[in-house]
């Protein structure tokens, strides 16, 4: 959050997009003393050769996008004239998210559900840098475009997955899972999750994510085409603070209610605007995408933010639970648990899920920098590829997962286990069921995506 606030305050003192509701240039914000003069009276002036603290600039640029918000501004500030050029390296972090989630939902990665998260924080990046290169129009217009275009995208597989869920639930008479269709439909599926009425059903299971991304997508259009530069930042930045809070208060409300602490971990894990943080992490990154390009102090000041969020999440665990578990117990637990799905208790609600969002950060932030480390993870073709075809990859995962794991109890129930032979079988079935996905992801997206993306662009 200190590190958006970063992104946030330098935008102001150094705009990047043409167009936009600041005009100021740096040498108006903090003026600097011209030549043989007196230096200037502006209290954020500072001599060119003097290093400001970390926690100063933070403050100081923060203020600095506050006061520059009541500016006299433009009413549509975010179109550019200048076409935003494709990030190759994002599909590769969209591959990254994906092979978490399918090495979590196999038992082979505890906190593998962290790719949701990273789709998140990737899916705001992606979908503001998309609305700062729309062209200037009428607001209809664009929120007709933006929401037309989110509908070719999202739904032609997503319709045809629940359809299919629906067929098998009529052939096999389980006709009780129907009552999972109307939130499906209406995005609101991650509620109904929550609900002690939830029934679980692997065809639909992993399908809340989509609905936490929608009711999202719902404001923020209308945010984003209404609100002045600066002030979409400041309500970014609010949600930044207030999303963490949220997820305390339903943990709160569900514990005094009377769930188990499994049922006000899981409602604190889908409850949309607890985590609607993420998506304003990758909005910040996109509206200061140029900036962020030839910064050379953001990456090592979200890093260090990063590193101590999980230190003082590390002791505040260990403290609380030193005089119950030991202390080589209590780390050995934090270990375990800090990063377990459904976190919740001892800070988790707040702390894990900011991590899990800086870490996301750090990713992007080194694809626009265009580092070392992002162009060998982020840019082999193959990498490339598989974030391209991620969202049926990801749609497809769960029904096919499901077969997959009847299949290899049925034929290798004798085998299963931590033997040899059970090893050798669950890695020959795995690999099969990733070719088969694989394959079923590059027909959808090469004959269905492909072609209603066509459409849209047309």
């Amino acid at each position: 959050m200190l590190c958006a606030m970063v992104l946030a305050a330098d935008h102001v003192a150094h705009p990047s997009y043409p167009r936009t509701d600041i005009q100021a240039t740096p040498a108006v914000i903090c003026d600097r003393p011209r030549s043989g003069g007196r230096p200037s009276e502006n209290w954020c002036s500072r001599s060119p050769g003097m290093a400001a603290s970390a926690v100063g600039d933070w403050t100081r640029m923060n203020f600095l996008m506050l006061a520059a918000s009541f500016r006299k501004s433009e009413p549509s500030p975010h179109s550019t004239s200048e076409a935003i050029p494709y990030l190759a390296s994002i599909d590769g972090v969209r591959a990254l998210s994906v092979v978490l989630v399918i090495l979590f939902h196999h038992n082979l990665v505890h906190f593998g559900w962290i790719g949701v998260w990273f789709f998140f924080v990737v899916s705001g990046f992606v979908i503001t840098r998309s609305l700062v290169n729309y062209p200037s129009a009428p607001l209809w217009l664009n929120i007709r475009r933006f929401y037309a275009k989110r509908a070719r995208r999202i739904l032609p597989i997503y319709l045809l997955i629940v359809a299919f869920g629906i067929c098998c639930i009529v052939v096999l008479g389980q006709y009780r899972f129907l009552r999972h269709v109307p939130p499906l439909l209406t995005g609101t599926y991650n509620f109904y999750r929550i609900s002690p009425q939830y029934e679980h059903i692997s065809l639909f299971g992993h399908l809340w994510s989509l609905s936490v991304e929608e009711q999202f997508y719902v404001l923020f259009p209308l945010l984003f085409f209404t609100l002045p530069r600066a002030r979409l930042v400041i309500v970014l930045l609010a949600i930044l603070w207030l999303a963490p809070l949220t997820r305390q208060l339903v943990g709160v409300i569900a514990a005094g209610a009377g769930w188990t602490a499994a049922q006000t971990g899981n409602a604190v894990y889908q409850f949309s605007i607890g985590h609607f943080d993420a998506f304003a992490m990758g909005s910040l990154l996109a509206l200061h995408e140029p900036m962020i390009r030839r910064s050379r102090r953001l990456m090592p000041a979200t890093l260090l933010t990063l590193s101590v969020l999980i230190i003082s999440y590390a002791i505040w665990y260990c403290a609380v639970r030193l005089s119950e578990l030991g202390k080589f117990d209590a780390i050995r637990r934090f270990l375990h648990d800090a990063f377990r799905l459904n976190a919740y208790g001892h800070g988790a609600q707040i702390l894990t899920y900011t991590c899990v969002n800086l870490a996301a950060t750090v990713l992007i932030m080194s694809c626009v920098q265009g580092s070392a480390i992002s162009r060998a993870l982020f840019t082999a073709p193959g990498t490339r590829y598989l974030g391209k075809i991620s969202y049926g990859v990801y749609i497809y995962h769960f029904p096919l997962q499901s077969a997959y794991w009847r299949a290899y109890r049925w034929g290798g129930s004798a085998l299963v286990g931590s033997t040899p032979d059970g090893v050798a079988v669950f890695l020959l079935g795995f690999i099969g069921y990733a070719c088969i996905l694989l394959g079923i992801s590059h027909l959808s997206y090469k004959h269905l995506e492909a072609k209603f993306r066509l459409t849209s662009q047309t």
